[in-house]
């Protein structure tokens, strides 16, 4: 009875390195589109850590001066030079658009920061609203 010998396969193992390859690939490029979006996101977060504690301390001001809240107004004409440095320092923030800040005769304000960033084509807003009571 003469014997069989089963074929050789060949090249079996350098297809399974290729397709080892090509899935390692795609999670690399998988990975690195995540930094890029993380990188974007953070940048983007930090923008709206700043536009809030610019907000604060506009804020803080205009309550500690409720004589004067009037003048707070930006832009208006009677604007005072805490305001107006204020403002210098909100256009600071990449993309600023200028910043607005109304105030009513019964004491309610509101503050609004614009920014928008340069790959991007929406406007980011940050507003406050509040109320100062002009008694105290």
């Amino acid at each position: 009875m003469p014997r069989t010998f089963a074929r050789k396969q060949h090249g079996f193992s350098l297809i399974e390195c290729l397709i080892a390859l090509l899935i390692m690939t795609v999670g690399l490029l998988g990975n690195a589109a995540l930094q890029a979006k993380l990188s974007n996101e953070s940048a983007k977060s930090d923008d709206r850590v700043k536009a809030t504690n610019l907000a604060k301390v506009l804020y803080g001001q205009m309550v500690s001066d409720a004589s004067n809240l009037a003048n707070y107004a930006y832009p208006g004409a009677g604007t005072t030079s805490s305001a107006a440095a204020w403002a210098v320092e909100v256009k600071k923030l990449p993309g600023a658009i200028d910043p607005t800040v109304s105030v009513a005769a019964d004491g309610t304000c509101l503050i609004t920061i614009q920014w928008q960033m340069p790959q991007d084509n929406v406007v980011n807003t940050y507003s406050v609203p509040f109320q100062v009571d002009k008694t105290l």
